[in-house]
This record gives structure tokens, sequence and C-alpha cells, in this order.
């Protein structure tokens, strides 16, 4: 991946080459690709049926991927491809205008405004596609819902691999538990002797639980409920959702207030009162949302 803006480089060094000697060949060769890419994206687009879908938005759970770049391209599903249909038809008009445009044109200036154009049009489509899938790629909104309600005596827990919430302990700060056994990069550290210990079990989260001087922030997953309500019975307080991801309390805010209300059993569709903190994409700021342009410089893995 690091690579990719170098070869990218040497790519156009050699295309401006060809053009620059003569040689057709090149705009020929780009605007077919363009053509081809940009018809199977509107294709693919105009056959994705509508309907509902499994979780959110349809996509898998890969967390032992997610350590890569493009690791959660593996979320992908046909059914999750129902939530791409605009960027998809987006980014297919882009490629397969301007690029043949592009071979067709024959002022150099017009040539350099269709590929800037097309690459807009791109970056614009790659925006919108991190924005449907941001509760997926960034959990910065559940990690301010956690950093204005911390204490001296709070606990942070992942429920799952660290690369599930890598960036809980990013954006707030603080040393996260892992309720995992130990794996990943992590578990060789794990092994010395004075490690801390980041790994929770199934008895010690349940022993934190039920401490009542500890304020334990869990973050877990809609899929997971079932296995967690199994786990724990002891009444859990809703704090905030976001997608897919879930941020529970074993204490309530103090004083019990409307942010926070018991979740009963493992129903999905508790319903909570006025003035719970349902994160919408409409509500965070625009700095938290990753944009094509980190995407592209290749920042944006550590962000999130």
């Amino acid at each position: 991946m690091p690579a990719l803006p170098a070869l990218a480089l040497l790519a156009g060094k050699q295309c401006a080459a060809l053009w620059e000697s003569g040689g057709r060949w090149p705009g020929i060769l780009l605007g077919a690709i363009g053509a081809l890419f940009g018809a199977g994206l509107i294709v693919i687009a105009a056959t994705v049926s509508s309907g509902g879908t499994n979780g959110f938005l349809g996509l898998k759970d890969n967390p032992d991927l997610y350590a890569y770049y493009l690791g959660h391209l593996f979320d992908l599903t046909s059914e999750s491809l129902r939530a791409l249909r605009l960027p998809l038809l987006l980014a297919g008009l882009g490629l397969g205008i301007t690029l043949p445009l592009h071979h067709l044109m024959k002022s150099p200036e017009a040539r350099a405004a269709l590929l800037a154009l097309g690459m807009v049009i791109l970056f614009v489509a790659a925006d919108m596609s991190f924005l449907i899938f941001a509760p997926r790629l960034t959990s910065r909104p559940l990690a301010e819902e956690i950093s204005r309600r911390w204490q001296a005596s709070s606990m942070i827990v992942i429920d799952g691999e660290y690369e599930e919430g890598c960036s809980i302990a990013f954006y707030t700060g603080r040393t996260v538990g892992l309720h995992h056994v130990p794996s990943s990069n992590l578990e060789y550290g794990s092994h010395y002797a004075d490690a801390p210990p980041l790994f929770v079990d199934d008895e010690r989260l349940k022993q934190l639980w039920s401490t009542s001087d500890l304020r334990l922030f869990l973050v877990t997953y809609e899929a997971k409920q079932e296995q967690l309500e199994a786990l724990i019975t002891q009444p859990k307080y809703l704090l905030a959702r976001y997608g897919d991801k879930i941020l529970l309390s074993n204490l309530p805010d103090a004083p019990l207030s409307e942010s926070s209300a018991p979740l009963a059993g493992s129903r999905l569709d508790f319903t909570p009162p006025a003035g719970y903190r349902q994160i919408c994409l409409s509500r965070i700021p625009k700095r938290t949302l990753p944009t094509a342009f980190t995407y592209a410089s290749l920042t944006w893995k550590s962000v999130f």
C-alpha cells in the first residue's frame, strides 16, 4: 500500500512521455478502461435490488483483517451494496464519461480539465461511501461520549479484538481492556511478566460489572447482544448507539437522567426515552468523518 503513490507517479510520467511523443494507444486504452469500469459500476448500481438487510447495512464482521489496510473491504456483501447505489452510480458516470471524452479531445487544456473533473467526481463518490460506512470505520462519537462521562474510577473494555474499537483508545487517550482471549499483535507482549492485564476473560468481566465503585464502559456490537446477556445478568445502561456499535455501562449517569436507561434482556429493539444519545451522521462534526483525501494520503488507518 505505501508504494501505490510512487507507482502512480511513475505511471503518470510514462503516460505523459507517450502522449508527448504523439502515441495514440495510451489515450485509447485509458478511455476503454474508463468506459468498461464506468459501465460495470452503473450496471451494479442498477441491478442491486432494494430491501432490508441483516445487521448494520448487511456487513460482515472480519476483525482479524482490520489490522490491514483495506481490511474492511472484506466486510462488503451483496446486501451492503444497496447502500452504495448512489456512490456507485456517481463513480460510474465519472469514469464512463470523462475518460472516453479525454481521448476524443484534442486540446491539452480540455484533456487536463476532463481528468480533473473525473478525479473530483470519483473523490466525491468515495467520500459519500465513507460517510455511509463511517460507523464501521470509526468509534470517535462513542469515545466522545466516554470522555464527557470519565471519572477517576472509570474503565473501558472493548468487547472483542482491539481492531474493532482501536479509535476508542486513540480519542480518549485511555488504556482499554479487551474482552477477548489473547490474540493478534497484542498477544506477544501479554506473555511478559510485567505486561499490564489488558485481556479480560468472562469471569473478570462479570466481577468488574458488579463492582459498585467502578464505572465500566463496554463497547460492544448488536451481534454480540445475546452472548453478552447470557454472560452478564446485572442491569446494563445504554449510553449511546452508533451504527451497530453500542456503548453500555454498569452504572447509570449520576443522577439517572434521560441520557441513560437500563437495557433489559436481549432486546435489540429497545426504545430509549427522550434525550437518549442516538448518534446520527448529521450530528457528527465534519472533522470526525473520513474523507477520500485522507484515504488517498494513506493516513486514514491511523485516524480511525
